[in-house]
Parts: C-alpha cells; structure tokens; sequence
C-alpha cells in the first residue's frame, strides 16, 4: 500500500517501485496531454520531504527507468528537495543498492527493460 504522503499516481508507482506500470503511464501521458503537462507532473515535489518522481526512482529504479524519466523531463534532474538534495545524490548515496536490486536487468517485480520499449 502506498504511503499516504505521496498522492500522485507517478510518485506512487515510484514509491511501490512498479517500474513497468510507471513507464506504461508516462507513456499514456504522452499519448493524452501535452508534453508540458508531463514536464509539471514530474516536477511536482510531495511528502514531507518535498521528493520528485525522478528523486524516488534514484535510489530504486533500474538505470533505464531513470533515463527514461530524465528524456521526459531533463529539468527535473535540477530539482532539489527540502534538504537540499538533488537527484544525482541519491544515485551516489543508492546507486550501489540499486544495481544489486536491478541486476540481471530485473526489479525483483519481473520487470526489465519492458520500460524503455514504453515510451519509444
């Protein structure tokens, strides 16, 4: 179930690390708004920490989930939270726990590189 300081669907699909189903949206999105409504969605901070979609997928996500989110929207990698993080320090504070999560091309969900033939 997904914590409820987070409210956004992509922030949601982030936070449960439903990597398919976040790429399957994005590209829904794509298909039915307009690009600068996509670039607000991913901009958008919630939670108590005030984290990006992209910020919750760094720590998580497999190497071409974040790329995919980075071609969605470039500025939110510029982005930072409360703190003052931004999403490249979660990639260097995560990235090693990340790989061991999505080694062999695999979230642990059976979800691989399903995510980059999404959007494409």
């Amino acid at each position: 179930m997904a914590s409820p300081q987070f409210t956004s669907v992509l922030h949601i699909l982030a936070e449960r690390a439903e990597w398919k189903q976040l790429a399957q949206y994005l590209h829904t999105l794509h298909t039915s708004t307009t690009s600068d409504e996509v670039r607000r969605l991913l901009l958008t901070t919630e939670g108590p920490l005030g984290w990006t979609p992209l910020m919750l997928s760094c720590a998580r996500a497999p190497a071409n989930v974040i790329q995919l989110l980075l071609q969605c929207c470039p500025e939110s990698a510029t982005v930072a939270d409360r703190s003052g993080t931004f999403p490249l320090h979660f990639v260097s504070s995560w990235g090693e726990e990340r790989d061991r999560e999505s080694s062999g091309n695999t979230d642990g969900h059976g979800n691989g590189n399903e995510e980059q033939k999404a959007i494409g």
